[in-house]
């Protein structure tokens, strides 16, 4: 991806620290919608990817990797095309890969606004934002 190795040691604490609640709303909303994975309603889908049980709507993967593209652009807004670019394969990757549909990437993206928004109302999480920018 776009980050350095450097910056990969120094924020992942701190995406560490709140992808719990990432992974809160997403469960609790693949959970709500119950869609199962392209593979299980479509023999013709051959995943290229491991398969899993968990639910397809909305995609987790594509969800985690928007939200980490607004805080990354936050932090550094000179690369912030370079940061939803890489969230955009992340997410295409996943249908690709025959694990999702392309409804359930675009639920992530949306899905990922939230949850910064929600994040951002936070202020801890605002502190910790303001101690890594360079």
């Amino acid at each position: 991806g776009p980050l350095t190795k450097g910056e990969v040691i120094k924020w992942s604490p701190f995406f560490e620290k709140f992808l719990t609640d990432v992974d809160y709303f997403v469960n609790g909303t693949k959970k709500f919608w119950g869609r199962p994975r392209p593979f299980l309603t479509d023999d013709r889908v051959k995943p290229c990817l491991p398969k899993t049980n968990g639910k397809s709507y909305p995609s987790g993967h594509a969800t985690i990797a928007h939200v980490y593209a607004v805080v990354l652009a936050k932090l550094d807004p000179s690369r912030e095309k370079a940061f939803f670019d890489r969230a955009d394969q992340v997410a295409l990757d996943r249908e690709l890969g025959g694990v999702h549909y392309g409804t359930d990437l675009a639920a992530g993206k949306i899905l990922a606004a939230e949850i910064f928004e929600k994040l951002s109302a936070n202020s801890d999480f605002e502190k910790d934002m303001d101690n890594l920018k360079p």
